[in-house]
């Protein structure tokens, strides 16, 4: 049995401590803290490695540096590996939480290039593939907009409700009333044979000029010279 080991024992049941918390504790695994209690060196790291654990352990138990370095040097002897000198504030882990860091990077790092290499090796036909995706969805509404407007009513022009007034014929004014003579109106063109040329002018009679007296019925008068039509109502 180790001297030492049974003296680390001895402290860490005065502090009603397990194995399991002490290792939680001090990142020190529990079979190197159960090795340093019984004094299993066979199981134990080389003396520089040592050093550092029991030097951490004895920190987190609170016992006595100097004696801690002293009891150390009795029974391992002085360490002639490395520098001799293990900081006992710098926890053993430290080296397994620098790899295990290192070691996380590492896997992301593969794992983006990974992503990267299947990116790059399967983009043209996840292109084409998006392509023709967009394709089928965009028909669909092109055929809907297409559709909708075929299917807008066009403005018609429905009947039209206004009715054309039928023309009325001009009202042939009254010789007596405005003392000027009556308008004709023709229906058709009824031609006339034309006189002949004769070597005496002809000449027009004056337009009788009607009278303000009132007779019964009307008189009209009218000299034709040439071709005309007339139509009286």
């Amino acid at each position: 049995m180790s001297e030492l080991g049974t003296w680390l024992r001895e402290s860490r049941e005065t502090k009603e401590l397990s194995l399991a918390e002490a290792a939680a504790a001090t990142h020190i695994r529990a079979t190197h803290m159960a090795a340093i209690e019984e004094g299993r060196r066979e199981d134990l790291p080389d003396a520089v490695y040592l050093r550092g654990l029991i030097l951490t352990y004895g920190q987190y138990l609170g016992v006595d540096a100097e004696e801690l370095r002293a009891r150390f040097a009795k029974e391992y002897g002085r360490p002639t590996k490395g520098t001799g000198r293990v900081d006992s504030h710098q926890p053993l882990s430290e080296p397994l939480r620098n790899r295990r860091g290192l070691l996380i990077v590492a896997g992301i790092v593969v794992l983006l290039l990974a992503v990267a290499a299947a990116a790059w090796w399967f983009w043209p036909e996840v292109s084409e593939w998006g392509e023709s995706l967009v394709a089928r969805i965009s028909e669909p509404v092109v055929r809907a907009t297409t559709s909708i407007a075929l299917d807008e009513p066009t403005a018609t022009t429905g009947p039209s409700s206004a009715v054309e007034e039928p023309t009325r014929a001009p009202e042939i004014a009254d010789p007596t009333a405005t003392g000027a003579p009556a308008p004709t109106t023709t229906s058709a063109a009824l031609p006339l044979p034309t006189p002949a040329p004769s070597d005496t002018p002809i000449v027009a009679d004056p337009t009788p000029t009607a009278t303000s007296t009132p007779v019964p019925g009307i008189w009209l008068g009218v000299q034709v010279s040439g071709a005309a039509w007339m139509r009286v109502t």
